[in-house]
């Protein structure tokens, strides 16, 4: 008898050891949350963005939406859940830096990860990876044009963005009167973004590690207006 209910309890303990498990091991490889759409684009002089993501799990899933522009290698993080089998649309509130220096055919890939179970507390595979570019938005009402240059000196206006070729800076023009420019610049030695006050008839330096790590020298020049922004840009040897 003793040896009976012996067996019956290792067979208990091998069942539940078993229903406990299985969960875990079917999570593996399960993907219950999916990227429907992204959406990023310009709206005066910077983007905003909205995503819309589905739950086909039978219970609400919690996970940590990435948002990363390829372009700039910038990345934008957020919490986020929804309820079981169900789908939401949530605006993207991107920060300053993500925002501003994002432009029109940046790539952007959107994926969820640390996805888990709100109830059953397992983890779950991340999403597939949804792939799309920054567009032009109906309310970017942007008055001057970007450039893409090589060394010179060239005229831009307030929110334009300057892209120099030969060493990959991207320079945007955040504000500018007789006195200075006030810039921020992408792609520089260190990552990240830069923000930089010249005033006119000064230069500052600085490195882009775009490509490899080159030299650059911008220089707030007169013109003959001299309310007007003329920006000479030089590469070093």
């Amino acid at each position: 008898m003793i040896h009976i209910m012996s067996k019956f309890l290792r067979f208990l303990s091998i069942l539940l050891l078993v229903l406990v498990l299985s969960p875990a091991t079917l999570a593996d490889s399960d993907q219950p949350i999916k990227i429907k759409s992204a959406v990023v684009e310009t709206e005066n002089s910077r983007v905003v963005g909205e995503v819309t993501v589905c739950n086909t799990e039978r219970e609400r899933v919690r996970f940590v939406l990435d948002v990363k522009n390829l372009t700039i290698n910038s990345i934008y993080k957020r919490n986020l859940s929804v309820a079981a089998s169900d789908c939401v649309t949530t605006k993207l509130r991107f920060k300053k830096d993500f925002a501003e220096m994002s432009n029109v055919d940046d790539e952007i890939v959107v994926v969820a990860k640390r996805v888990r179970g709100l109830w059953s507390r397992i983890k779950y595979d991340v999403s597939d990876t949804y792939t799309t570019v920054v567009v032009k938005g109906k309310k970017d009402y942007a008055g001057c044009s970007d450039l893409e240059v090589e060394d010179g000196t060239y005229e831009a206006c307030d929110m334009d963005f300057i892209y120099h070729k030969p060493s990959g800076l991207r320079i945007k023009v955040l504000d500018h009167n007789s006195d200075y420019v006030q810039l921020k610049l992408t792609h520089i030695e260190w990552g990240g973004t830069k923000q930089m006050r010249i005033y006119k008839g000064r230069t500052k330096k600085i490195r882009s590690n775009y490509d490899e790590l080159k030299r650059v020298e911008l220089s707030n020049v007169y013109g003959e207006n001299t309310k007007a922004l003329f920006l000479q840009i030089k590469s070093q040897s």
